[in-house]
């Protein structure tokens, strides 16, 4: 982390280096990096077999020289394809480079888009009339690869022969300009009924576009397609576009293309890259006026668009005509987005699901789905984007969406929920224009911090799309944090060169954290430059205290130039001179109010917890008195622990394996314990499920306070806190009714041994509780010991005072650790306040 004076933090580097603010290496690496590939590609041509010309290239085609050579497909289609790709890579850099040269020189055209590009407005289908083809292999955002027929593919294979006129007549990527894509569809199919005109036209009524994203989801897709074609509304089209699936999501599709040959359906096969990209290589090719995108695995109410139709005609301006969601399978409830939609409340977290129909003018000034933002949150990256246009908003009041819950949890979901706070501070990032900069500042340190996992889905992501400007700011970021400065630069220079004039404000970002890498650095004349564009486009307290800092350091040196130090800062608040004055502007703001809500929030909880478990004893208290204390000893109660074998000593005795089961292992012992043995669970993946199960009859003739206590290890164990990997009880009552899933769960991150601890106070008697060791929803190993279910009123009377309740092989009490307080056998953290 490196920050300025005050709430800027700055680490110092030894050994400055001379020279001034030339050209350098680094600044020379996007050139490299264009030549590289422009080099790898004429090879590739020049060494590579040339396809024969009359299309199907069997084997053993010669090149007419008796030399039998390798076929197209021996050549590795796959290999050719991302070779194209990268040639349009390497031709978008060269132009934004290019371009930005041109800018600096005043003779740029504004009008460009995303990196790789023209941003081209195009006219919809229904009024052009124009038509164009599909055959090349993309680009860029803005589709500069996409004229011209590409990389040299013969046509593309259809499901149906056609007369007349091409069938792709949507420019690909016309609503996609800010963002770059894997590229053109390796394959596509289509029903003939796609290629007529709707009755009346596109814009006689409101025309659906829905891009279906879909990804090893083949078992849903049926049910899904179905919800689309089963719709009361017959004006709309379905684009499928498989992501490059290792199931048979793509004959599943196909099959359910030719099953419904009157339905306006096309198929797109591609490589691989992600939800964003899939979407975004499908909206090249819709005619819709409305967009909507559907996961292959939820579904459509029937009606939706019949309701959104009569809303949009009654309101030719509404732009977002969102739903009531039903959950379903794993979770059952509905959700009608109460808070409703407006641009402070979007910033702060996401209101609407995907599939929410939104106009095609809105998608075409957002300019597609970020598909560089690890782990997920395109779509909340997209209301964001779409806020600043302040869209209308129309609601239809009923069941629109089904959102499928799946059981367990995929590695993506779980990855999304571990890193969800560093993933959010990236596309905060995104959007300099809706957070103030104490938020933003509080992002970059958080994002500093990456986990290597994150960091290795960033590169993934940068090997895919780099021409994207933000990844390389984020690895600049976790760069700074291991000291790795000139990495930093070079990223962020990279940056900037792939950041468009439509988005120079984001570049105060890039310019500010270079500001203080070549401070650090001792390099000043590269250090003044870079806050000055950063006070360019934006001004706040920390701009200004490094910009003065610099300043007055530069001030009197050999060579400085006053000219660079136009708008110099020549006052000095006083709240400069407090750093405690300073901190309190900053939790002034509505960003300081809130992350500090963030933190009162999660300490209520913890004094919530401590509370209840405190009203609990004293209730036991006041009605079950402890006996008095003789010569310093509490009377012999004997084994009060309900559990049969609760420390596994007995091997498995009385425990019934749950799922996979368990093991009994020689294990460390806890400290403090002589426990050699413990229970242990191992899952190989987070659809796996391991544990043990006892039965506790409690017979209890009232209702009555029960302790739960357990204590457990995690061996690599990923995933977040939650009921999976917990001590787990269903709770059957007296009168034969049932509680399900109380749990007290475990922290999976821990490494060392942790406890958890709760009182059990049911208005009802308890006959009995299923008491599981419960591990499932994730994937490694863990250890369970030390179980332990006991009547409160007992447990509260079993120690002395100065020592709390904690049964292992050895003892049944333990001295109270010092920065506690162990009151009638249980113990309390007396700093646990708000």
């Amino acid at each position: 982390m490196m920050r300025g004076v005050g709430a800027t933090r700055h680490t110092q580097v030894g050994g400055g280096r001379n020279g001034g603010s030339g050209i350098t290496c680094r600044g020379m690496l996007p050139w490299f990096v264009a030549f590289h590939l422009l080099a790898s590609f004429y090879i590739f041509n020049y060494l590579a077999p040339k396809p024969s010309l009359s299309g199907a290239g069997h084997e053993g085609d010669t090149a007419g020289s008796g030399v039998a050579f390798p076929s197209l497909a021996d050549a590795g289609r796959e290999q050719i394809s991302q070779l194209t790709a990268q040639l349009a890579m390497a031709r978008g850099t060269i132009e934004s480079l290019a371009r930005r040269g041109a800018e600096a020189a005043g003779g740029a055209p504004s009008d460009w888009g995303g990196v790789g590009g023209a941003q081209q407005r195009q006219q919809h289908p229904a009024t052009s009339g124009q038509r164009a083809t599909a055959a090349g292999t993309g680009g860029g955002p803005g589709g500069g690869g996409g004229g011209g027929g590409g990389g040299g593919r013969g046509p593309l294979p259809h499901a149906h022969a056609h007369a007349g006129p091409s069938a792709y007549d949507v420019k690909p990527h016309a609503l996609v300009w800010n963002y770059q894509t894997t590229g053109e569809p390796l394959e596509i199919k289509e029903n003939p009924a796609i290629l007529r005109e709707p009755e009346g036209g596109y814009n006689a009524r409101p025309f659906f576009s829905i891009v279906m994203a879909a990804y090893n989801q083949g078992k849903f897709i049926d049910e899904t397609v179905k919800s689309v074609v089963g719709q009361s509304y017959e004006r709309w089209e379905l684009i499928i576009v498989n992501d490059g699936s290792k199931d048979d999501s793509w004959q599943r599709a196909t099959a359910l293309m030719e099953k419904f040959p009157k339905r306006r359906i096309r198929l797109l096969n591609k490589r691989n890259g992600g939800l964003a990209d899939a979407r975004n290589v499908g909206l090249g090719f819709v005619k819709g006026t409305w967009l909507c995108m559907l996961d292959s695995d939820d579904l459509l109410g029937r009606d939706y668009l019949h309701r959104a139709a009569d809303l949009i005609e009654e309101d030719a301006n509404v732009d977002i005509v969102p739903g009531c969601m039903r959950n379903f399978d794993a979770v059952s409830s509905d959700w009608c987005f109460p808070e409703g939609f407006s641009i402070v409340g979007i910033s702060h977290w996401n209101k609407f699901h995907a599939s929410v129909l939104v106009n095609r003018r809105l998608m075409e000034k957002v300019g597609g789905y970020d598909p560089a933002i690890p782990w997920g949150l395109e779509d909340w990256n997209f209301w964001l984007r779409s806020s600043v246009h302040n869209p209308i908003v129309r609601f239809v009041p009923e069941i629109t969406f089904f959102y499928r819950h799946h059981q367990g949890t995929s590695m993506r979901k779980k990855m999304f929920a571990l890193y969800l706070d560093q993933t959010k501070a990236m596309v905060r990032t995104n959007h300099v224009e809706l957070y103030e900069p104490v938020q933003l500042l509080a992002d970059h340190e958080l994002i500093e911090q990456m986990h290597p996992d994150t960091a290795a889905a960033l590169e993934g992501k940068m090997r895919k799309f780099p021409l994207q400007p933000m990844p390389y700011f984020w690895r600049s970021l976790a760069r700074t944090r291991a000291m790795q400065y000139e990495e930093a630069i070079e990223d962020l220079q990279m940056a900037l060169n792939l950041t468009s004039s439509a988005n120079a404000r984001m570049s105060w970002q890039f310019n500010y954290r270079l500001a203080l890498l070549y401070e650090a650095l001792e390099e000043l004349p590269e250090a003044r430059t870079a806050i000055n564009r950063a006070f360019h486009h934006v001004y706040f307290n920390e701009i200004l205290v490094v910009k003065q800092r610099i300043e007055a350091a530069l001030k009197g040196k050999p060579g400085n130039d006053p000219q660079l130090s136009e708008h110099a800062v020549l006052a000095t608040p006083s709240y400069w001179a407090s750093e405690t004055e300073q901190q309190a502007i900053r939790d002034d703001t509505l960003a300081g109010k809130l992350m500090r809500h963030t933190t009162v929030q999660a300490s209520l909880a913890g004094v919530a917890a401590q509370q209840e478990r405190m009203m609990v004893l004293l209730t036991v208290a006041t009605k079950h008195p402890c006996p008095p204390v003789k010569g310093g000893q509490r009377p012999d109660q004997g084994n009060i622990n309900l559990v049969s074998n609760p420390h596994f000593e007995a091997s498995k005795d009385y425990w019934n394996p749950f799922g996979t089961g368990f093991e009994v292992e020689a294990v460390p012992a806890r400290t403090g314990t002589n426990a050699a043995l413990s229970a242990k669970m191992t899952n190989a993946n987070e659809d796996a499920v391991s544990g043990a199960m006892q039965v506790i009859h409690l017979r209890q003739e009232e209702a009555a306070p029960v302790l739960l206590r357990a204590w457990s290890k995690a061996l690599k164990v990923g995933g977040v806190r939650d009921s999976g990997y917990s001590l787990y009880v269903d709770i059957n009552y007296v009168d034969d009714s049932h509680d399900w899933g109380f749990h007290l769960p475990f922290d999976p991150s821990a490494h060392g041994w942790q406890a958890v601890t709760a009182f059990l106070a049911k208005s009802k008697p308890i006959a009995s509780l299923d008491v599981y060791c419960m591990f499932r929803g994730h994937e490694g190993a863990v250890l369970f010991d030390d179980v332990t279910v006991s009547a409160a009123a007992k447990a509260q009377c079993q120690c002395r005072d100065g020592e709390h309740f904690d049964p292992s092989p050895s003892r049944a009490c333990v001295t109270c650790p010092k920065d506690r307080v162990c009151v009638l056998s249980s113990v309390f953290d007396p700093m646990l306040r708000l």
